[in-house]
């Protein structure tokens, strides 16, 4: 009774046992077949023989994706050791060359100091204690004067600037290109993006222009924006998964101080069927189109205008609120500032602000300048003699000449401000001269009005010797210098006539 059991279950351990050896058998023969096929390389061209003859970036990507759950990546970048400088990039001068990155330095340079700290040196010098304002200059401010048209011009030029700056990276990003270019184009459009932010804000509140190319400029503000976001689906294609694993490898493999970076990929879209294809639209179709791009635009406009509008309003309510907190928190080293500084209150809350705005795009201009540097570096180091950075082209030479107007510009409006500086001193010079001018006795005066007195005439009557011409002449009176009609038609200065004195040498009676 109890034998019969125990057999059965030692029967049924050992087909078990049995079963298990042959699938270990099968799995092992399998796995010796797959490492047979895994351990070569298909060639890199359909019509050549080598696996490492990779003539650029896109046959690179083709080839793997087209064998991608039969292709040993790990084994492709062992064998090719140039297949990580095609993902990962030798350098591209148009994009990070030294020519691109000293002009990406400048328009964070200039978006400062022709924005907020312009902004900070034309409102302290327009202030007026007794007058105490936001944002009111003077009329004749020779910061407005000399400074302002080249901020305008340097502003105009930074939002283009960044605006073809992310449309030409975007174009460049549609197609496969090096992982290290392409993380380089993302953190240079959010740095473009910002200056063109810094730049609007300083260009609107001191340009003089019409509503509609204010209007043209924010259209342009509107686009970098567009394209910022456009920035975020860049990694995202179908050949997400090939660059990522290569990545990998290449961390894994050959010790490539560069993270993997990893790119989501893109749902592929399905095949469309040719006899679904629908026919193409009609000319009404079209114009429809067109139609609704213009109305979509216009209302476009309407509502960046409306925002820009709230904008401005939340603007002025946080100035209100920062400049209301300061009077009740800081009231006593507050006032005790303005007078030392002969600023307003609410014209020193202004430039409070202005301050710590122009030292967080200070910060900001600096991080992103130190991450280019940092990641040119590091590209360099892995590209060895292959870096093209450094190579100095046309473009690079172009990016440069560029700022010569800039340059220029900000050299004559240096050059007047000195110039107005020593007329300025030489007035003040002059006034003073006059003020401290001795005033030397007339002899001769002196001598005709003692004569006149003797004579019986009176120090409040002319001199004899003073033409009386008709009803165009008048009368002299004392103490004051008269001058004719027709020596102010005649255009040419005249002698002017003394005071009269009495016989003490005074100008009053005597």
């Amino acid at each position: 009774m109890f034998l019969r059991p125990s057999l059965v279950l030692c029967t049924v351990f050992f087909q078990l046992q049995l079963q298990l050896q042959v699938t270990l058998a099968e799995l092992d023969s399998s796995l010796s077949d797959s490492g047979a096929t895994l351990t070569t390389l298909p060639p890199a061209q359909p019509t050549g023989t080598d696996a490492c003859a990779f003539d650029s970036l896109n046959s690179l990507v083709d080839r793997v994706a087209s064998n991608w759950t039969g292709y040993n990546i790990s084994l492709l970048v062992q064998t090719c050791p140039g297949v990580c400088n095609l993902v990962y990039g030798v350098g591209n001068p148009d994009i990070s060359g030294i020519g691109a990155m000293i002009s990406y330095a400048l328009q964070g340079a200039t978006s400062i100091i022709f924005g907020p700290l312009l902004g900070v040196l034309a409102l302290y010098m327009g202030a007026d204690p007794s007058f105490d304002t936001l944002f009111s200059l003077p009329a004749q401010l020779w910061v407005a004067k000399y400074f302002f048209p080249v901020a305008n011009s340097i502003h105009q030029a930074n939002i283009v600037t960044a605006f073809s700056v992310l449309l030409a990276a975007d174009i460049r990003t549609q197609n496969v290109s090096p992982v290290a270019e392409r993380e380089f184009l993302q953190q240079l459009a959010a740095y473009e993006f910002v200056i063109c932010l810094i730049c609007t804000l300083s260009y609107l509140p001191i340009h003089s222009s019409s509503p509609l190319k204010k209007a043209v400029m924010m259209v342009y503000v509107l686009a970098t924006a567009i394209m910022l976001i456009a920035a975020s689906t860049w990694t995202y294609n179908d050949y997400g998964p090939v660059l990522e694993a290569i990545t990998n490898y290449c961390v894994r493999d050959r010790d490539w101080p560069v993270p993997g970076i990893p790119i989501a990929q893109h749902p592929t879209k399905p095949e469309p069927n040719p006899k679904e294809e629908s026919p193409p639209p009609s000319f009404w179709v079209s114009i429809l189109a067109v139609i609704s791009f213009g109305v979509a635009g216009v209302v476009g406009l309407f509502v960046l205008g409306l925002l820009a509008f709230v904008l401005g309003w939340f603007v002025s309510i946080l100035i209100r609120s920062v400049l209301y907190v300061l009077s009740l928190s800081l009231q006593g080293p507050y006032l005790a500032t303005t007078r030392l500084l002969r600023v307003g209150p609410r014209r020193m809350g202004i430039l409070i602000m202005l301050v710590l705005l122009s030292a967080v795009w200070i910060f900001v201009v600096w991080l992103a300048l130190a991450s280019f540097i940092s990641k040119r570096q590091r590209l360099r180091a892995l590209a060895g003699a292959l870096y093209q950075d450094n190579e100095w082209g046309f473009g690079q030479i172009t990016a440069l000449l560029t700022w010569l107007p800039v340059f220029q510009d900000t050299l004559f409006a240096l050059i007047a401000t000195i110039r107005y500086f020593l007329r300025r001193r030489d007035r003040v010079a002059e006034a003073a001269e006059l003020e401290l001018e001795p005033l030397v006795p007339d002899s001769e005066n002196q001598a005709s009005s003692s004569v006149r007195n003797s004579e019986g005439n009176s120090p409040d009557m002319p001199p004899p010797d003073t033409e009386q011409s008709g009803p165009e002449s008048q009368t002299n009176k004392p103490g004051l210098a008269r001058t004719s009609s027709a020596d102010v038609q005649m255009g040419t200065l005249q002698p002017r006539p003394t005071w009269p004195r009495n016989d003490g040498g005074t100008y009053l009676p005597a």
